[in-house]
């Protein structure tokens, strides 16, 4: 991932304070599909998602917080964003497994 592809408000703060200083947000139980995990800095809009799933199929997550739009993003995986800065994600699967957005952290 190259330097232009990321930007970061703050370069000399970690990029796992974000993540880590974040609320958690949950959707389904642990083992259904999805399984949905979001992490995102609601004061920086850094952070990630992680969409996990057993079944195969395309399930679409609608961000809790504001993300910053600078991602990287695992094969099988859509981001847009809406008109209040929320991701919407897409992530597709033909196998049980697991996909991931991160906003600006590396």
């Amino acid at each position: 991932m190259s330097s232009k592809n990321v930007s970061r408000s703050n370069p000399t703060a970690p990029a796992s304070d974000d993540i880590t200083n974040s609320f958690p947000v949950v959707q389904g139980e642990p083992g259904s599909s999805p399984e949905i995990h979001e992490k995102i800095d609601r004061n920086t809009g850094r952070g990630a998602v992680s969409i996990f799933a057993n079944t195969s199929g395309q399930y679409t997550y609608v961000t809790d917080n504001r993300v910053d739009p600078a991602m990287w993003k695992t094969e099988g995986v859509t981001v847009s964003i809406d008109a209040k800065g929320r991701a919407i994600i897409q992530a597709t699967f033909t196998n049980p497994g697991a996909r991931i957005v991160f906003f600006t952290t590396y």
